[in-house]
C-alpha cells in the first residue's frame, strides 16, 4: 500500500459509537398540518382583509403617481414660464 497522508481534520473524525449524544439533544422539530381556516371560522375574512389591503395598495401608488404627475406638469409650466420670460 502507499503511504497516505491523511489530513488532521480527517484523523479527527469519530465513529458514531464515540460522539457524546448529550450534545445533540434538542428537541425534534414538529410541523402542524392543521387547516390555517380553523382558527376563524368564515375564511371570507381572510380573504376581505386581502382584497382591502391590495385596494389600499393600489391607491396609495395612485396617489404617488397623481402626486408625481403633477410635479412634472408643474416643473414643466415653470420652464416654459422662465423661458417666455427670458424672451
Amino acid at each position: 500500500m502507499t503511504d497516505l497522508q491523511l489530513p488532521a481534520y480527517m484523523l479527527a473524525w469519530k465513529t458514531s459509537a464515540e460522539v457524546d449524544r448529550q450534545k445533540f439533544a434538542w428537541p425534534a422539530l414538529t410541523f402542524s398540518f392543521d387547516d390555517p381556516n380553523e382558527e376563524e371560522k368564515d375564511g371570507l375574512s381572510k380573504v376581505a382583509r386581502y382584497w382591502k389591503a391590495c385596494d389600499q395598495e393600489r391607491t396609495q401608488c395612485e396617489s404617488r403617481y397623481c402626486e408625481l404627475l403633477d410635479a412634472e406638469e408643474a416643473a414643466a409650466l415653470r420652464k416654459c414660464s422662465e423661458e417666455a420670460a427670458r424672451e
